[in-house]
């Protein structure tokens, strides 16, 4: 699975790239449906008339997890515009949000204004067909949905919270898509578009000479519009710290499990094996299904995908986990197989 960073819930999977690009974001169960299918919720900088998406490969870009639970821990430099960001991803272990925080620092010695962009390419039940993206000036989100699907993207910073936006056509008659409306550090302020459809938001920071300010940033996935809207209030009222926090917390007491198996192991090797824990769980639908591998990248070479549950491979994971002391986990798996397996086996 070509993905350096993974997050999930067993309802979310988000799956990101060397350059912190969203590739993969499955939801409501781990393996489908696949809402971007490869392409890419992006990030980029713009100052003082310069831009840059942190893909461009200008940047040096560092990939990491915090020890022992499932929040990531990135830095990416940028010498020539002279910033650093500093990156931490989750997705709540408890309710359907991705979460990201992001620390840029300035590096040069005078005050700067600095605009940080997100660009969202869904593709809704894994085609563009029929897609509506638009701005609420009530939650003051950018709103994609298509049926029973519902995503819900907005942040904030110290200073304010979305500063520009615009919803626009990708991919038809011609239209690149808002993420190309971004590289000239200014949003058109479009509040609706349907069909096959991007969005972009962007938030506008003041950066003292050798300082840094926070941006904390959001999705909301859910079913209906009530329900992203709720989300949404969750991380207002209790704070977008406490909601990550929380997460990790949680994913470092479930790390723990099995403990006493790696006590004698050089403290690298049972690094490495809690890190094996959390990811194999990421790949592990709530309702039991263990998925072979949630990877998009085969559909360049061959129009299908891995998201699949093989009862064999499956029963492998299962077992190592029932070793290590994780009885819930792989209940589910058993209890799913014997729900969809032919009765004759």
């Amino acid at each position: 699975m070509p993905r350096p960073i993974v997050l999930g819930n067993g309802e979310i999977l988000v799956c990101e790239d060397g350059a912190l690009n969203i590739r993969d974001f499955y939801y409501p169960y781990v393996g489908l449906f696949n809402h971007l299918s490869g392409h890419k919720i992006r990030m980029g900088v713009w100052c003082e008339g310069r831009f840059s998406w942190l893909d461009s490969g200008e940047w040096t870009i560092t990939l990491g997890y915090q020890d022992d639970t499932l929040v990531s821990e990135c830095l990416a430099v940028h010498p020539g515009m002279g910033l650093s960001l500093t990156v931490h991803d989750a997705v709540s272990h408890r309710e359907n949000l991705f979460l990201r925080r992001v620390r840029l620092r300035n590096l040069s010695d005078f005050p700067r204004e600095v605009r940080v962009f997100f660009s969202h390419n869904f593709h809704i039940a894994e085609t563009d067909i029929g897609d509506t993206a638009f701005y609420n000036p009530f939650l003051r989100a950018v709103i994609h949905y298509k049926r029973d699907h519902w995503f819900l993207a907005t942040g904030t910073s110290r200073y304010n919270g979305i500063y520009q936006y615009a919803c626009g056509v990708k991919g038809f008659g011609g239209a690149e898509g808002t993420w190309r409306d971004c590289e000239d550090g200014e949003l058109s302020g479009r509040p609706i578009e349907q069909g096959s459809v991007d969005s972009s938001i962007s938030f506008r920071l003041l950066l003292p000479p050798g300082e840094e300010e926070t941006l904390r940033y959001w999705i909301a996935a859910g079913h209906d519009y009530q329900q992203v809207r709720a989300l949404h209030s969750q991380v207002v009222e209790r704070g977008f710290d406490e909601v990550m926090r929380d997460t990790a917390n949680y994913w470092m007491r479930w790390s723990e499990k099995g403990a006493e198996l790696v006590q004698a192991l050089p403290e690298p090797v049972a690094k490495l094996f809690r890190r094996s824990l959390l990811i194999m769980r990421t790949q592990i639908d709530d309702r039991g299904a263990v998925i072979a591998a949630n990877d998009t990248d085969i559909m360049s070479t061959a129009r299908a995908h891995y998201s699949y549950m093989w009862p064999r491979d499956g029963a492998i994971v299962a077992y190592a986990l029932d070793t290590v002391g994780y009885p819930d986990t792989t209940r589910r798996f058993f209890e799913f197989c014997a729900r969809v397996l032919p009765k004759d086996r």
